[in-house]
């Protein structure tokens, strides 16, 4: 599969951002998905900041492609973007 210059950056962007969450206990989560007995509620909420995080960067990687495709199709929404823009709730 050929990946875009811009599909790449915004990957990766993604993913960096993905990881830059300050107050996350990394080492703690690794040791608490090793040994599922070491899962605590900090490491819930980690897991849960770092999900909130995940779909937060998500849906402005995915409006942001939505308003491009609008731009370049005239307007015209195609089922695709129809069907984001009900999981993203309304664009």
């Amino acid at each position: 599969m050929i990946i875009k210059r811009r599909e790449l950056l915004q990957l990766l962007s993604v993913a960096g951002g993905a990881l830059f969450i300050p107050g996350i206990d990394w080492d703690h989560i690794e040791a608490s998905l090793t040994r599922p007995s070491h899962i605590d509620i900090t490491v819930v909420n980690d897991l849960e900041t770092i999900n909130n995080r995940s779909w937060s960067l998500f849906t402005h990687v995915m409006r942001n492609e939505i308003e491009a495709n609008k731009r370049r199709s005239g307007e015209e929404f195609s089922m695709e973007n129809r069907s984001l823009c009900v999981i993203l709730r309304g664009c």
